[in-house]
């Protein structure tokens, strides 16, 4: 059993074009990445999208980015379309809330007190998500890779 989910992520690793290998691997590296954050306790050093959700839960954060690099992952593996889709679908909601809390911390007074101004922060929260929407298009474009229903 192992043998054969081991060559089967190997075979998929190989179909698989230059970015989609690029973003496996950076998968892979995000899940060893938050596993070694949960087990070492390390603080998070933001303030989960200024939502002022008490700092001294970080294991909370820690599972919820624990269970997308997992799905993230198993998406690749798989190659489901369907899947992939459904994937897709989460992502572009939690891309949206995140837009939204953004929107809101940058513009209370609090978030504007001297550190950078309005403008920098628009055009970092811009690339930001222009990038990660453009990274989670991507996937969909790849009809030849997820071809199983």
């Amino acid at each position: 059993m192992k043998k054969q989910l081991v060559s089967e992520i190997i075979n998929n690793f190989k179909a698989m074009s230059l970015l989609l290998k690029v973003l496996f691997l950076g998968g892979i590296y995000f899940v060893l990445k938050t596993i070694a954050g949960l087990f070492m306790q390390s603080p998070i050093s933001y303030s989960y999208f200024g939502t002022n959700f008490p700092q001294n839960y970080p294991i909370i954060w820690y599972l919820y980015s624990l269970a997308l690099g997992f799905l993230f992952l198993y998406v690749l593996i798989k190659r489901s379309r369907s899947l992939l889709v459904k994937y897709t679908i989460y992502s572009a909601i939690s891309i949206l809330l995140s837009l939204a809390s953004s929107i809101y911390w940058m513009y209370t007074p609090s978030a504007n007190s001297g550190q950078m101004p309005l403008l920098g922060y628009i055009f970092v929260y811009g690339v930001t998500y222009f990038l990660g929407t453009l990274l989670l298009i991507y996937p969909l474009t790849q009809k030849k890779y997820f071809n199983k229903k």
